[in-house]
């Protein structure tokens, strides 16, 4: 009798497990979001999918796990057009501002990503900065003295570019100084191509032939850029604590300095600066 009821113990006990490891078996997987190439990855911890006005649709997002039968709920249509056949979504600016896609299964299991449309932004922060003045007929004195009255105006710390149209040609720049004040200009982008005769000549041998012009221009305010990628070794040696640059702004100061200094033939300032995307 004993070894009966001992042996139907063991059997419910077994029939316990199985019926454990089958309910295992049936749980499902949470929903996420995964690209079709399994070398990029999507970020299913924080769950937001940055565009500006002008990008194009996405490419898909296959969504996995759930019970797969999945329904999609956009919080703002005006904001961003969410393209869905059953198994995976694209994303499609529509206008500035933030929408909220909802992915939801049959067994109750949900997915909420969040959708930002902003500009394109760039911080630029300057981490050096070089003075050049040539003229023949310049002393040392009057270059000494030149160099110190560009210094004491040189108070430009950090542009940041925002930029409003699909080719990056206009916008608005915020301006930081090293007092950390800021003031908020309109730019425009263009990018210039100069023949050998026509380069423009900044020091020695280096020469100008190709950069972008950014005309900053507000009330009271006008600035002019150079942008390139070319002129690094002017600089020299750089700080270790600061990885390479991303670009040169040169600042042509000639004509603000020329009716003082009449044998001034180029006044420059060269930034380097490190760029970091926003978006």
């Amino acid at each position: 009798m004993k070894t009966k009821e001992l042996l139907g113990m063991l059997l419910l006990f077994l029939s316990a497990i199985n019926f454990a490891s089958c309910s295992d078996d049936d749980e499902l997987s949470p929903i996420t979001l995964e690209y079709e190439d399994s070398n990029v990855i999507f970020d299913n911890e924080i769950r937001t999918f940055n565009l500006t006005p002008f990008s194009g649709e996405t490419t898909p997002l296959h969504i996995k796990g759930g019970d797969g039968n999945y329904k999609i709920t956009n919080s703002d249509e005006s904001v961003v057009r969410v393209n869905f056949d059953g198994t995976k979504i694209s994303l499609q600016a529509q206008s500035l501002g933030n929408a909220f896609v909802k992915i939801e299964d049959a067994a109750n299991n949900s997915y909420t990503l969040s959708v930002i449309i902003k500009y394109r932004e760039f911080a630029n922060a300057i981490v050096q900065r070089k003075y050049i003045i040539t003229g023949d007929g310049l002393t040392v004195g009057d270059k000494t003295k030149l160099e110190n009255e560009i210094k004491a105006t040189d108070f430009t710390d950090k542009y940041l570019f925002t930029y409003k149209d699909a080719e990056n040609s206009i916008g608005s720049v915020c301006v930081w100084n090293k007092d950390n004040k800021t003031k908020e200009y309109n730019f425009t982008n263009e990018l210039i191509k100069l023949s050998e005769e026509n380069a423009i000549l900044i020091a020695g041998e280096y020469k100008l032939h190709e950069y972008n012009k950014v005309t900053i221009q507000g009330e009271n305010y006008s600035e002019v850029l150079y942008v390139t990628r070319s002129f690094f070794s002017l600089i020299g040696t750089r700080m270790n604590n600061f990885p390479n640059p991303t670009y040169c702004y040169i600042k042509d100061l000639t004509e603000q300095y020329k009716s003082v200094y009449p044998k001034a033939e180029h006044i420059y300032i060269i930034y380097e600066v490190m760029s970091t995307l926003k978006l």
